[in-house]
């Protein structure tokens, strides 16, 4: 059997905690003779959003989860939903060309879109709300990749403008020298989003498992059969691998992953005005800056800063 992870738990989950109490666990799988439409595995943002999407749509769906709901990356990152990711439009731009950039715009749009539609049908309180993101030079030379953004952006269709500051949003102890904003992104609490989500899906029947590592998909089918590292088995029509890197090596995928680790600090600020009240993001490279705030309602607000990545 899978043993318990043990680390330190998120802002998000000790916020989450604190308001809502201890999330419930769900069982491990042993061998399911129920043959479903679809299986996902990890119950992370992804594989829990998607589920709750077929099961409104009345697809027959079961998730596996190797550790967790919501304690895998979703439940460490910056919790930010922004369509503006650094520098990824033009990179997209100069590699695949303006069609595929305004696709991965209207895609990355819709779906904040559809989060926020989620959290407001199912009142999923994960403190959900609208909010500009700006991509910043913290260097002089890097002016050039936020002009090259900043016309990426543009052809993706989002309501982006290069700045030349962040308006005092920003310490001034942060070097800013230009930037590329972006209205309405979003911010939550990406692990009160996750275990909202499990909650509205096992109140509709869905069967969630977790402390069960998938080992392997069965090729031929369907059905397709699952097998667990604790002999487990679940069989689907269709199987979604929603994990962080891909473990079945079919595709080739793993062989361009290119996973990394970065480190977050949660901190209050003796003066509260200092909080930023928008999202950031810098170029920088390797060392990038992500910046945003938190206010759970129960306690003072933090200054949330993730920076110093590196390969994982």
């Amino acid at each position: 059997m899978e043993s318990e992870v043990s680390f330190r738990p998120s802002v998000w989950q000790t916020s989450h905690v604190k308001r809502h109490g201890e999330f419930r666990r769900f069982p491990q799988l042993g061998t399911v003779t129920t043959k479903f439409d679809v299986a996902i595995i990890g119950a992370g943002m992804f594989g829990l959003t998607t589920a709750l999407k077929l099961k409104e749509k009345g697809v027959n769906v079961a998730v596996i989860e190797a550790f967790r709901v919501g304690m895998g990356v979703g439940g460490f990152s910056t919790a930010k939903l922004c369509s503006l990711q650094r520098n990824v439009f033009s990179i997209i731009q100069s590699k695949l060309g303006d069609d595929v950039v305004k696709a991965y715009g209207n895609m990355s749009q819709e779906a904040i879109e559809d989060i926020e539609r989620l959290v407001n049908k199912y009142n999923i309180d994960c403190s959900f709300k609208r909010s500009a993101h700006t991509t910043f030079a913290m260097k002089p030379e890097e002016q050039e990749t936020i002009d090259t953004e900043t016309e990426g952006a543009a052809k993706a269709g989002l309501n982006a403008n290069k700045v030349s500051d962040s308006a005092g949003d920003l310490p001034s102890t942060v070097p800013f020298y230009s930037g590329v904003r972006a209205e309405n992104q979003a911010q939550f609490n990406s692990y009160s989003y996750m275990v909202g989500i499990a909650d509205v899906l096992a109140k509709a029947g869905v069967p969630i498992y977790e402390m069960t590592r998938a080992q392997d998909v069965s090729l031929l089918g369907p059905p397709h059969k699952i097998t667990t590292v604790d002999g487990g088995e679940l069989e689907a029509d269709n199987v979604i691998v929603a994990t962080h890197l891909p473990f079945l090596d079919r595709t080739g995928h793993f062989t361009v992953a290119d996973p990394s680790r970065s480190y977050v600090i949660a901190a209050s600020l003796t003066d509260q005005t200092k909080i930023p009240k928008e999202m950031y993001i810098s170029v920088t490279k390797p060392h990038s800056r992500s910046i945003r705030s938190y206010d759970d309602g129960t306690g003072e607000p933090v200054v949330i800063v993730a920076g110093e990545d590196h390969p994982a």
